[in-house]
């Protein structure tokens, strides 16, 4: 998450948060989530800058720390 919340770039905060979810698919050691993560990279790209285009990175920063409260 720390990439996320000192990325300055819209770009940079776009990547660090696919970075994060392909973290977690690893974690899975799930094959097939990777897989579809890969094959749908740039849809979620597009995807993200949408989300974060509008409505800046702390939507995402407060999933992530959901999602990582979880997983602990």
């Amino acid at each position: 998450m720390r990439k996320l919340t000192e990325a300055e770039t819209a770009d940079a905060q776009i990547e660090a948060d696919i970075d994060f979810h392909r973290i977690l698919a690893e974690a899975t050691a799930n094959p097939i989530y990777l897989f579809l993560m890969d094959a749908l990279a740039e849809l979620l790209r597009e995807s993200r800058r949408r989300t974060i285009g509008s409505g800046g990175v702390r939507p995402a920063l407060a999933g992530h720390q959901a999602v990582l409260k979880a997983v602990h």
